[in-house]
């Protein structure tokens, strides 16, 4: 009875202390997401676990549950962990064309046909002295949050860190005496994609960047934070050192050597026996997922880049095959891009063995097969063949050297 009179005056104290946030709406479900909206924030500010899984979907409850009830992610204050305070500072609309870049929206489509809403949050966090981290820093902090119906309910189906792009395209409010650390919140995104990690004093917080030591990064955060035309394009033309990857039957955070993780899902997402062809697209597929998602984070208050199952990509340790390596080695070098010249999120799917799917923004596997063996394509014409003239690049994707 102690404990639950306990939650009960715990969720009354957060209730009563959220930030007044300025949004009006005669939508009746944005005003119902906006009092989610609301209460998830209210969630983290006063560690209410309870309430941020009840505001995910049936899919993601068990893994929710699992990780907040893991004692070493409490005691080492990851993500959310570290949050003294959260305040909701204000929150936009942002139209499902402008995130197909950015997330498997494809999927999500499929999921909740047509019942999706996606807002952009800035969220003040105060971080515990010493626990910032490359997920979370002291002060504005940018959340993508994309919101499905099910059964009749508004849920929580991706809370993530959006590219710079993204957030310097959406008119956001900005009060005047706010426009400051907006501004810095900016620059911090920036230098994201580049894998050098900051808070908003322009602290280091993490590298990882194969080719960039601190004095580079150094100079590179003196360039961004005064307006200095930082590096040639594209941004984030760095192949990331390592990713963190939850592991889902062991419920731990593992660092990884990224080539490594790309060597151990390549053969577990395509079938090793294919043609080089289109192992060479699986590879650049595989490769530029993780890579997306080390520099902007799927799962923004869990400290880690991605899981290990079908929730991301299939990563399992020691299932390296010698054709699959053989194919992520002929990309080694070669990053892919769209027409705008920005990474993007590169989905796939397995579809069927035929050439359905041109131009659709999502990559099929299968697809992928027949494009090679029947058709003679490239794994270049490959990926071309169902990214070019989509959701997620307007017009041809480009090639870049890392």
């Amino acid at each position: 009875m102690k404990k639950l009179l306990a939650k009960i005056l715990v969720v009354v104290f957060c209730l009563t202390n959220i930030h007044s946030v300025v949004f009006a709406t005669e939508n009746n479900s944005v005003s119902e997401i906006a009092t989610k909206i609301e209460s998830y924030i209210s969630a983290i500010d006063c560690h209410d676990w309870d309430t941020i899984i009840s505001l995910s979907p049936a899919a993601d409850k068990r893994d929710l549950e699992e990780y907040y009830s893991n004692p070493v992610f409490e005691k080492e204050k990851v993500g959310y962990y570290a949050v003294i305070q959260a305040q909701l500072e204000n929150f936009t609309p942002v139209a499902l064309k402008d995130i197909a870049p950015y997330t498997d929206l494809s999927l999500y489509k499929e999921l909740y046909g047509g019942s999706l809403e996606v807002f952009l949050l800035n969220v003040n966090f105060e971080v515990a002295e010493g626990n910032e981290s490359e997920y979370i820093y002291d002060g504005l902090n940018f959340i993508l949050t994309i919101w499905g119906k099910e059964d009749g309910e508004w849920k929580l189906i991706e809370a993530s860190q959006p590219p710079v792009q993204l957030v310097e395209q959406v008119d956001t409010l900005v009060l005047e005496n706010d426009i400051s650390d907006y501004q810095r919140a900016i620059q911090v995104a920036k230098l994201r994609q580049y894998g050098v990690f900051v808070n908003m004093k322009g602290e280091i917080l993490a590298i990882n960047n194969e080719n960039m030591n601190e004095e580079q990064a150094k100079e590179l955060i003196s360039n961004v934070f005064n307006g200095v035309s930082a590096m040639a394009a594209p941004e984030g033309n760095e192949r990331p050192k390592t990713i963190r990857v939850y592991r889902t039957s062991s419920k731990t955070i593992e660092k990884i050597n990224f080539y490594d993780y790309c060597k151990n899902v390549l053969p577990n997402e395509w079938v090793a026996a294919w043609p080089e062809e289109s192992l060479k697209a699986g590879a650049q597929c595989v490769k530029f997922v993780g890579w997306y998602r080390v520099y902007n984070h799927k799962y923004y208050g869990q400290g880690f880049d991605v899981k290990d199952s079908t929730a991301d990509q299939v990563y399992k340790p020691n299932t390296e095959k010698s054709n699959t390596t053989k194919a992520i080695n002929a990309v080694d070098g070669e990053g892919m891009m769209n027409s705008d010249g920005a990474l993007f999120y590169p989905s796939y799917r397995a579809g069927d063995y035929d050439n359905s799917g041109k131009n659709g923004g999502v990559c099929k596997q299968n697809g992928s097969h027949y494009l090679d063996k029947e058709k003679g394509y490239t794994y270049w014409e490959i990926l071309k063949y169902y990214y070019d003239n989509s959701d997620v690049s307007s017009g041809s994707i480009k090639k870049f050297s890392y």
